[in-house]
């Protein structure tokens, strides 16, 4: 467990802090956001300078962001983050490293006096010159967060390692890297990265996958070992923050009492929220879809065709009463999985029974490319989809003991709004720390 002391923060692994980022254009509009982010009570504010109108003339510049802390200190008390997010690494302002450097050591020198607990000092762009200003920084009484995003992929694994690394030997106070994902192994891959980096390096670190793809690792920050993550007060200062309320909840520790069944027509998404709350809680999750095809040794598309529906039918029967019987966690249902009673049988046995659900056309938007929906392959369209959904609901929804909607595309907002309906329940209940 990593643990840093800055100023009145205190950084763990254990008791992962949220950090919201203001960024007004001037010092109007920092402090009207600072005073709406600040009813959110949450660890830290990130400054983010780059947003401002700048000047050509640097003491201007340097004035006004003194005024503007100044200003934050009297308004809170929250520790700030002070950030100059360059373009090149997907923020507003093109900075010469000089006045960059120079800005950032300025800032240093009234650090304490102005609750500046982080300087945020991008780490690749300038290699060398930004270890020297690193140092610069910690002569001038300043603590520094190193930092390298990249708003285009994700680097491969052992890259992610490496780059990791290289940041940590910069010797900041704390390391931070953002990258855009692709696809769901990007989002792996990165987690996994900063677990087994964590274990090396010195510093605590702070990592994110951004987008709604990778919005889970805002809120998995326990599984990868993270001290505190972004969400969103006023707007997003980077694609995939949650609210505030939202992150605060998913953050917390939580027992399971009982299994939880994610059921719904394909294209809801079960595997996704499935993986989501995996991660997000630490409960072991299952595909019955996958534990039939590792038990038949062939996959859906294959019994369909070989076999038929009602041997199908059959193993997902058997297969979810093995499960049932020796299983504690999630389990991500197949769409038809609920249309036999005695399925629904079995699974309220062992836990709770969560829908899933959208409308047609956003299924259709979901699967149109799919080639391994069966009961698709024939009519892939918005009017067939429609009619199974219709004929499918009222199995759905009596079988359910809860609903929600995930139309919103939204992962982190359907995870908190199953998770504070199962804690209402008593399937899960909050671990006191």
């Amino acid at each position: 467990m990593k643990y840093l002391a800055l100023n009145n923060l205190k950084l763990s692994s254990s008791d992962p802090k949220i950090c919201v980022p203001v960024m007004g254009k001037d010092k109007k509009e920092v402090l009207e956001q600072v005073k709406i982010v600040k009813r959110k009570n949450p660890d830290l504010i990130e400054f983010r300078a780059d947003f401002l109108k700048w000047d050509k003339d640097l003491k201007k510049n340097l004035k006004n962001i003194k005024d503007i802390l100044e200003a934050i200190n009297k308004e809170c008390d929250i520790p700030l983050i002070f950030t100059i997010r360059t373009a090149k690494e997907g923020g507003e302002l093109d900075i010469e490293f000089a006045q960059y450097a120079l800005v950032n050591i300025e800032v240093a020198k009234i650090s304490d006096e102005y609750n500046v607990a982080l300087i945020d000092v991008e780490g690749i762009k300038h290699k060398c010159n930004t270890k020297l200003l690193i140092e610069k920084i910690h002569e001038a009484g300043g603590n520094v967060i190193v930092s390298n995003h990249n708003f285009h992929k994700t680097l491969a694994y052992e890259f992610l390692i490496r780059r990791i690394q290289m940041l940590s030997l910069l010797d900041a106070d704390v390391v931070k890297i953002a990258m855009m994902p692709r696809n769901k192994r990007d989002v792996d891959n990165l987690m996994m990265a900063v677990r087994y980096a964590d274990k090396r390096i010195g510093q605590p670190i702070v990592a994110m996958s951004m987008g709604e793809m990778g919005s889970v690792t805002r809120a998995a920050t326990k599984k990868m070992g993270t001290v505190f993550s972004f969400a969103s007060g006023v707007d997003e200062s980077a694609p995939g923050q949650p609210r505030v309320e939202v992150l605060r909840y998913l953050l917390k520790d939580y027992k399971l009492n009982k299994n939880i069944a994610l059921i719904g027509f394909m294209g809801t998404g079960k595997t996704t929220i499935s993986y989501a709350l995996h991660n997000i809680t630490g409960f072991d999750e299952i595909d019955s879809d996958a534990y039939i095809v590792e038990k038949a040794k062939k996959s859906i598309s294959d019994i369909f065709k070989d076999d038929g529906e009602a041997k199908f039918r059959e193993l997902e029967t058997l297969s979810l009463k093995e499960i049932g019987d020796n299983f504690r966690g999630i389990i991500s249902c197949g769409g038809g999985a609920v249309l036999k009673q005695e399925n629904v049988d079995i699974l309220k046995k062992s836990g709770v029974i969560i829908q899933l659900y959208a409308d047609a056309e956003t299924i259709f938007e979901r699967v149109r490319y799919s080639k391994t929906r069966p009961i698709l392959n024939e009519d892939m369209s918005v009017e067939h989809i429609s009619r199974l959904m219709s004929a499918r609901d009222e199995a759905y929804t009596k079988a359910a003991d809860i609903r929600t909607s995930v139309a919103d595309n939204n992962r982190l907002e359907a995870c908190y709004r199953i998770l504070t309906q199962l804690e209402k329940l008593g399937v899960i209940s909050e671990i006191d720390k």
